[in-house]
């Protein structure tokens, strides 16, 4: 079995990503030998003093359920939303909490924006950061522009076009960890 930590970036009310980490969410559960866990940045990220000083891991301020998670971990899906053309500040703070964890392990990064540039502005700006980690970066990504007008209420894609895309992301995640 197969450890796929499933990283929501963003704590804003009325999140757009939501959906769409919720929609791979449901297509990662329901492929076969892998498990992924669901993390969710307002669960592990509530206050900058909560986060260890640099060099301090695995202090009592260390967020021990995301510890946990990434330990357990084989591959990291970063659902991250662009804002102003970067990422969200409490998703480099919970990847900022950690360094071991992540040693190279497979990363890969689904960018989200509502605009027509599909989130790829904040995967360039994240990809150094997961790089500096120790992560390896996985070329395969997705991205998701206009994610506003993409999803139904119910959080299912308006799009086919979409719901292959996010399928064939999800083949080439399953496909990386475990033939790797």
């Amino acid at each position: 079995m197969k450890y796929i930590a499933l990283v929501l970036g963003t704590a804003r009310r009325e999140r757009q990503s939501e959906k769409v980490a919720k929609y791979l969410l449901t297509l990662f559960e329901s492929e076969e030998d892998v498990s992924v866990t669901f993390v969710d940045v307002r669960d592990h990220v509530k206050a900058p003093e909560t986060i260890p000083p640099w060099g301090e891991k695995g202090t009592e301020h260390t967020p021990t359920k995301w510890q946990s998670i990434a330990k357990q971990s084989d591959v990291f899906v970063f659902v991250i939303p662009e804002y102003n053309h970067g990422y969200p500040g409490e998703w480099k703070l919970l990847v900022d909490s950690l360094y071991e964890e992540y040693a190279g392990k497979e990363a890969f990064v689904v960018g989200v924006s509502n605009g027509t540039f599909s989130g790829v502005r904040v995967a360039d700006h994240v990809k150094p950061v997961l790089v500096e980690l120790g992560l390896v970066v996985q070329r395969s990504a997705l991205y998701i522009g206009h994610v506003d007008d993409v999803f139904e209420e119910d959080g299912e894609p308006r799009d086919e076009k979409l719901r292959e895309r996010a399928s064939k992301f999800i083949t080439t995640v399953c496909q990386t960890i475990l033939n790797g």
